[in-house]
């Protein structure tokens, strides 16, 4: 069996395919998440949770994923590295580009937190901090619209209403 020889266009291929889908994918992901935070709000669901840091990626990331698709796809066709064909000028640009993204992301996730907040408090709903977590992704904030759903569930209760079940 003979090994396969990766050419440099191959490895710029599976390079840009990893970065698309890690990119684009955290795009998608946290787009999606924005999407039905905001859908949850216009729609007076009981319980809305609002990931503060991940109100950036939606914008913040384009940047990354425009150079996700664009440097693999110039260095695919051309055959040469991609800073090497658009040279210190393109480079600049491009550097440009991708932190004016995420400066617009973060100036963005001020706007729509702040939208959120004021949009939630006009329709009467409560900040319920035992309900607020951290992650990795952040603080994940939660607003009820009425204040008994703002309980901590106990976790001994989940068990007995499961022997109770039985």
């Amino acid at each position: 069996m003979q090994l396969i020889k990766f050419t440099y266009r191959g490895k710029v291929l599976f390079a840009g395919l990893f970065l698309n889908i890690l990119f684009c994918g955290g795009w998608f992901l946290l787009s999606k998440a924005f999407y039905n935070t905001v859908d949850d709000i216009l729609k007076s669901r009981d319980l809305i949770e609002i990931s503060v840091i991940g109100l950036w990626g939606p914008i913040g990331l384009l940047g990354f994923c425009i150079l996700s698709i664009v440097s693999p796809s110039v260095a695919f066709i051309t055959g040469d590295r991609s800073e090497l064909v658009w040279g210190d000028t393109g480079n600049k640009i491009l550097k440009y580009i991708v932190n004016g993204f995420a400066l617009l992301g973060i100036i963005t996730a001020v706007g729509a937190y702040q939208w959120m907040t004021h949009r939630l408090e006009e329709q009467g709903y409560s900040y319920c901090r035992p309900l607020t977590t951290f992650s990795a992704m952040g603080r994940y904030e939660v607003y009820v619209a009425k204040p008994e759903l703002c309980v901590k569930p106990n976790k001994g209760a989940a068990h007995e209403t499961e022997k109770i079940v039985r």
